[in-house]
């Protein structure tokens, strides 16, 4: 049986050094390297959850990006709506103002009244007149409603911009912080566990 060496004894002219449990190579000296492993774990835990941070942060802002994009082509399609709603309410209108037109100048004949001169002309050209000016306030109306739908899809575009680039700066920030912690992680087991750093003596 092998007797155990409690110290180890420094090597002299004539013997070889020993190891023993207490020395510079021995098991409580390999124990010593346990926290320094601990202080490396966390260093890089931290670092990925610095990494983790940037990447979620960076795709919600591509979702946000994506989000501000559909949004912008729902304002394209209700501006183009709207013009549309407007041309069609335009039409409609023309069409009941030749209606009452038409009733007018039945009206008219069946008075014995002759249509095409005097106050009856005047009156169906007041008339067509006043239609003319309601049909151009209708595409008015439409043509504003879509001006203003298209700076609202204006605005999302370069929302969506925006998120585009915090997404880019997200993702740069979580590398950086990465870094900065093994960094971090690093000097503090060469500054403060020299005997045990992972980087050398």
């Amino acid at each position: 049986m092998c007797s155990i060496i409690l110290f180890g004894s420094a090597a002299t002219a004539t013997t070889a050094a020993t190891t023993g449990l207490l020395g510079a190579g021995g098991a409580f000296a390999a124990a010593q390297a346990v926290p320094t492993l601990f202080s490396a774990a966390g260093a890089l835990t931290s670092a990925y959850g610095q990494a983790y941070t940037g990447a979620v942060q960076s795709a919600n802002y591509e979702y946000q990006a994506g989000m501000m994009q559909y949004n912008k082509k729902i304002s394209e399609n209700n501006a183009l709506m709207a013009r549309r709603a407007s041309e069609f309410d335009a039409d409609t209108f023309d069409l009941d103002k030749r209606r009452m037109l038409s009733r007018q100048r039945t009206g008219y004949a069946k008075s014995g009244v002759v249509i095409d001169q005097d106050t009856p002309l005047d009156i169906s050209a007041e008339t067509a007149s006043e239609a003319q000016l309601e049909r151009l306030a209708i595409l008015y109306k439409g043509e504003t409603q879509a001006e203003a739908y298209l700076q609202q899809a204006v605005g999302q575009e370069a929302a969506a911009a925006r998120y585009r680039l915090n997404a880019q700066m997200a993702s740069t920030s979580g590398a950086i912080g990465a870094t900065k912690e093994l960094g971090k992680g690093a000097y503090t087991q060469y500054r403060y566990g020299a005997g045990t750093s992972l980087l050398g003596n």
